[in-house]
């Protein structure tokens, strides 16, 4: 079965039992020919809010990267946080392995409170 949902920018996702997901321009013609087949999309579902590794990575300034490479050189848990992120395919910045990892960095006194809100506000959907 094939679920669909409206984006936040309009288009249509499709996400088939298999999940796979597709997405359609609501205007399109795969879009068109959609809603004319009688599919009424639910409301907005989010979808996963994710970026590269470095992407990630460059939310944090210079100063904080440097003191976050150090203090994982001797603290297990900070250095086993930047092991997955690194190896990640891609980091949600709304996972909770993602969010616990970033205030860990906060308790550690590597970044401040307000910064960590800016390094885990999702990125906007293009």
């Amino acid at each position: 079965m094939t679920t669909y949902a409206y984006s936040r920018t309009g288009a249509i996702i499709a996400t088939e039992a298999s999940g796979r997901v597709r997405s359609f321009a609501a205007d399109s013609a795969e879009g068109v020919e959609l809603l004319a087949s009688g599919v009424v999309p639910v409301a907005y579902v989010p979808q996963p809010v994710v970026l590269t590794w470095l992407a990630f990575r460059a939310r944090f300034t210079a100063p904080e990267q440097a003191a976050i490479m150090a203090a994982a050189l001797a603290n297990a848990a900070l250095f086993s946080f930047l092991l997955d992120a690194a190896g990640a395919a891609y980091i949600d910045v709304t996972d909770p392995r993602t969010v616990a990892g970033v205030q860990a960095l906060v308790g550690a006194g590597l970044v401040t409170s307000q910064r960590a809100t800016i390094i885990l506000t999702p990125p906007t959907e293009a």
